[in-house]
């Protein structure tokens, strides 16, 4: 359905958004619907009718085009009415009195009402994507410089590194991890900092794997046919990961161990006729037992591994952030954190804020984004116990 035909089906919808002024709504509607009209139509009888001035008024975009867009549009509008209705001229000439931006600019905004009381510098700098590419490089940078120079974070990263992680893709989770930052709170650094601890740091211990192979390989004698596939399984790979495991006894060089393992063929062998063994079945299971002994031990080193780097990682971005803040660079994820920290942290500013924007109008809601969707709930209903990164 399109043109006129949608717009009468649409009709009573529309004079909602542009007649009842006093509740909040919501529009659900497709591109090309008209939602950028029925936004300013309201805007116009909130300053009209209404009687809420302009410098009250915030509209969110998703884009600053889309921004310079509706603030042009809405300017157009009131000058247009103005001809007929006295009350739109001093709403048209006061158009930019009101904050129609993008999330990251409205948070900004309020951040710098409030620089005192956010603890931020006077002057705040804001980093596009390539400053803020930049910064996290050079922070990276000096973050694996100190691991390097830090024995067990050196260990660690070795070990890392001998199970095929890339530098690169550490980097890679440092910044996902980065972009959502927010969510690292006490709770979670705690729950990070409990599962290092569950998982520490060890030598591995191979004497077990170990006996278990050569008790799978002394079975290899009750082969009555040497060709028999199994007889070959224990006689090359099987014993090949003896004689390697038995040279890293005692070894310190952990790296090698890891590699060592994960370089080992398959244990476990489901080959063999039972014709040619007196229990076929008991060999078989020795070789799996073996095999689901070398994974655990791998899945030891992994976790361990994990744990620490996970918290490292996850300390990384939160000491990252608190250093931009400091420094008043902050990164478009910045804004949109200090300015919900600000709001729901400090009553007087949320009071502030709130009666300076009377009216919030949001062009393309982002759901997905929930700092957004917190900002805006704090600006318009009472706030909710919230947690905010660790520092």
């Amino acid at each position: 359905m399109t043109g006129p035909d949608r717009e009468v089906v649409d009709a009573p919808a529309r004079s909602r958004i542009g007649t009842e002024l006093g509740r909040r709504l919501a529009v659900d509607a497709g591109a090309g619907s008209g939602k950028t009209t029925s936004l300013i139509d309201r805007i116009v009888s909130l300053v009209t009718e209404g009687g809420v001035p302009m410098g009250s008024i915030a509209a969110i975009t998703f884009t600053e085009a889309a921004a310079a867009e509706l603030r042009l549009r809405l300017r157009r509008a009131l000058v247009l009415r103005a001809q007929d209705d006295p009350r739109c001229a001093a709403p048209a000439r006061d158009v930019d009195d009101a904050a129609i931006s993008t999330i990251h600019a409205f948070a900004l905004r309020i951040l710098s009402e409030h620089w005192l009381d956010a603890g931020l510098p006077p002057r705040v700098e804001v980093l596009d994507s390539a400053g803020s590419y930049l910064d996290h490089t050079l922070r990276w940078r000096q973050f694996v410089a100190g691991l390097d120079g830090d024995p067990q974070g050196a260990a660690v990263l070795g070990l890392a590194f001998a199970d095929g992680l890339r530098l690169g893709q550490l980097s890679e989770l440092a910044r996902l991890l980065a972009d959502h930052y927010d969510r690292l709170t006490d709770t979670v650094m705690a729950t990070l900092s409990q599962e290092r601890d569950r998982h520490p740091h060890s030598s591995v211990d191979l004497g077990p794997l170990i006996g278990q192979l050569q008790q799978a390989l002394a079975a290899a004698s009750d082969c009555t046919d040497p060709a028999d596939r199994l007889s070959e399984h224990l006689q090359t790979t099987v014993a090949n990961a003896i004689g390697q495991l038995t040279r890293l006894v005692g070894s310190t060089d952990e790296a090698e161990v890891l590699a060592v393992l994960r370089s080992l063929g398959k244990l476990s062998s489901t080959s063999g006729n039972k014709e040619n063994w007196p229990d076929v079945s008991a060999v078989r299971h020795a070789c799996q037992t073996a095999e689901r002994g070398r994974a655990d031990l791998l899945a030891s080193i992994r976790e361990s591994v994990v744990a620490d780097l996970g918290l490292r990682l996850a300390r990384f971005v939160l000491d990252a952030s608190e250093a931009r803040r400091d420094d008043g660079r902050l990164t478009y994820h910045d804004l949109l954190v200090e300015a919900q920290r600000l709001l729901a942290t400090n009553p007087e500013v949320l009071a502030s804020a709130r009666s300076r924007y009377q009216c919030i109008l949001i062009d393309e809601f982002q759901d997905t984004d929930p700092l957004q969707t917190e900002i805006a709930r704090l600006l318009s209903e009472p706030s909710a116990k919230a947690e905010f990164p660790a520092r």
